[in-house]
Formats: structure tokens, sequence, C-alpha cells
């Protein structure tokens, strides 16, 4: 069939859906073509068709229709479409609408307004899959996340960087220094010989002779010699020595540096999250979906996404623990206390210890050999994936 007139505008309309019902609802279809009862032609009551699934058969980025044929489309009566509608007719007949034209444009408002009521439909739909699915693996997180807290390195954790920070201070404040200042680049001042300087330096001596030689022909002999007498006393005081300037040279980085910085210790984070978490549980689960806007679930579930990412702020400040107290960062740090004339004492490695040395006693931090943080929490995993769930 072909294309309809400009006065055969579809006039559709979209079920008003309780949750419960969204729920239960499909709104995408895979397999547009194979449905039963789907007709290539219009029905005689298309008029009073309305939306009941979508479809996207796009094969993806690179593919082509040798990849995947575009589907039927009642109205125009081509095989041009990889994203539309499947419509229901009031005597439940169904067929085809591509939706980059024909409904969009060939059908004009009136289809754009019942496109944008199916899509609301949908979104709610998404936003109650996440809900519940959140409700259900929140209590999950929460008891991981309290086991997790019974686990040795949070305390061995905090008792080696409250440690540094205490006994090693002179260390440690240079260290944030150089996290802060310089990206964590460990730098020292170098007296290095100025070339450039002593070059511009002799180039003007240059000029300065050049000009007084050229000075002559505007002088009498005799003046000229009583000028020669003081220019030359004049460049017996200038200095040819050596010139030097202070540079900066980086001798290496600071690894794990997420494990010196000052905040509240890992256990107070994620108990403080371990209990908002379940606060936001109760909330939720305390009253019926219909009593939460799209706009305060979104709001609700980015809090629980947010005190993930806390959480995981805390495994990663973990792990830098470990990359702090590799060999080789202790060495390099160690090497550069010698440089700096702000920290006192004299520092040294053994194994993954660092040991400060000074005239009262010796100082050693470090971390338990079996310290080894978890890639991941999975109570907590099972969250994540419940927060980006879709039908």
């Amino acid at each position: 069939m072909g294309s309809l007139k400009p006065t055969e505008l579809l006039k559709t309309e979209i079920k008003q859906l309780s949750d419960a019902e969204l729920l239960e609802q499909q709104f995408k279809t895979d397999d547009p073509e194979n449905l039963s009862g789907v007709s290539s032609a219009l029905p005689t009551d298309y008029k009073d068709a309305e939306i009941e699934f979508w479809y996207d058969v796009n094969p993806g980025s690179g593919k082509t229709t040798e990849d995947r044929s575009y589907v039927w489309c009642a109205h125009c009566g081509k095989v041009t479409h990889w994203k539309g509608y499947v419509m229901k007719s009031s005597s439940d007949a169904r067929f085809l609408i591509g939706a980059e034209t024909c409904g969009r444009k060939l059908y004009g408002l009136d289809f754009n307004q019942t496109e944008n009521k199916f899509d609301t439909l949908r979104s709610r739909q998404n936003y109650l899959f996440r809900w519940n699915a959140t409700i259900e693996a929140l209590p999950n997180a929460v008891d991981g996340l309290s086991e997790f807290l019974k686990n040795p390195i949070l305390r061995q954790f905090e008792e080696a960087r409250s440690g540094f920070e205490r006994e090693m201070n002179d260390l440690y404040v240079q260290l944030n220094k150089a996290i802060s200042r310089n990206d964590g680049r460990l730098l020292i001042d170098e007296r290095v010989r100025d070339f450039e300087a002593e070059q511009r330096r002799n180039d003007t001596y240059d000029q300065e002779d050049q000009a007084f030689e050229a000075s002559r022909q505007s002088m009498t002999l005799t003046a000229f010699k009583e000028q020669r007498k003081e220019f030359k006393k004049q460049k017996n005081t200038r200095n040819r020595g050596e010139i030097y300037k202070t540079v900066q040279r980086e001798t290496g980085r600071i690894a794990g540096d997420d494990f010196l910085k000052s905040r509240a210790t890992p256990i107070q984070i994620i108990s403080g999250c371990i209990a908002d978490l379940r606060n936001l549980h109760g909330e939720m689960k305390g009253q019926a979906t219909e009593q939460f806007s799209n706009q305060k679930m979104s709001t609700t579930l980015t809090k629980v996404k947010n005190y993930i990412a806390n959480v995981e702020t805390e495994l990663k400040r973990l792990r830098a623990a470990s990359g702090f107290f590799q060999l080789n960062n202790l060495t390099t740090i160690a090497t550069w206390t010698s440089k700096v004339p702000e920290i006192r004492g004299q520092y040294k490695v053994r194994a993954r210890t660092l040991i400060k040395e000074d005239a009262n006693r010796d100082v050693q931090i470090s971390l338990p050999s079996d310290y080894k943080v978890p890639m991941n929490i999975v109570a907590l995993e099972t969250l994540k994936v419940a927060l980006t769930r879709a039908n």
C-alpha cells in the first residue's frame, strides 16, 4: 500500500497502566515480522491503532543490510526501516510502521505525541525494574559491607597510615606537598652551570667593546686616549667567571599516593555508607512505588550509586597502600629524603619496610606480609548490576 494522504493521519492512544501492570508489560520485540497476526497491509481500522511494541533491529556500526535486512513498513510499502513500531488496531490487527520517516514525518504531530507517551511508559518501567532490583539487592550489599568491616586489612591500613603521619611527620608533610603541588613528582634542587647566561653576558661585553671602538671616529685622538684609559679600567672589573643556577630535577614519582591522603578512615567512611544504605532501603521499601515520581526514584538511585562509589574509593585507597610499600617506591622515597633539607633523620629501606634513623630511636613502618585487598565485594557488584537493570 502507498503512503497515506495528509487527511488520514493516525490518531493513536496509549493506555495508562499502573506500576504493577507496567512491570508485566512487554514494550520491545526483537522479531517484529514474525509476531502472530502481523499484516503487510494496513487494516481498515488503522486510524484507531495504538503502539504495542517498539523494535530496533539495527545490526550495529559497520553492518549492512547483508547482515540484517530492513523491516517492511505497511504504510510506505517498502523495506526501508530498522527502527519502528508494532501497531495494533481496535480489531487486534497488527501492522508495522517505520519510525524514521513514516511514523514521525508522514503522520504528523499526533504520532509524535503518541511516541512521547509510549516512551514515558517505557521510562517508568525502566525505573521500576531498577527500583525493585535495588530494593532486593540492598540487604545483601549491607550485609556484605558489614562483613568486610571485619577484615583485618582495614585496621592494618590505618595503623600504617597514622603511624607514618605521626612517626615520620617531616617526610609525611613533604610527600603530601609533592602530591598537591607537583602531581606526586619527587623534585630536588640542583646547582648547575648556566651556559646560556654566560653567553648572554659575553655577548653584552663584545657589544660594549664594538661600541667603544666605533666612538673613536667622533673623538679627537687625545680625547679617545683618555676615554680608552677609563674603558680599560671598566673592562678590568668585568666578571668572566662561571654562572650557576638552581633547577629542579625529578628523581621519581610517588606510587600509591592515596595511602598518604589524610581524611576519615576507610572504616569510618564505609560504616557511614552502610548506615545510609540501610536507611535508604527502609525508605524505598516502606512506601508504594506510586509515591515516588521518576525524578524522586532517580535521585534515590543516584544516592545509592554515590555510596557505592564512596566504598570503591576506599577500596582503591586500601590498594594504594600496597603500591606505596613496594620496594622500588620506598627506595625512591628514601633516596629523595637525603636531598630535602626539611626532612630530618636518615631513611633506609629493608624489604618492604621504611626505616627512619635518628639520634634517639629507629622507627619502622610497613604492612603485614599477608595484607591483601579483595578485587571487589560480591554483594556490592550485585547491587551495581541492579542499578542498571533494564527489561
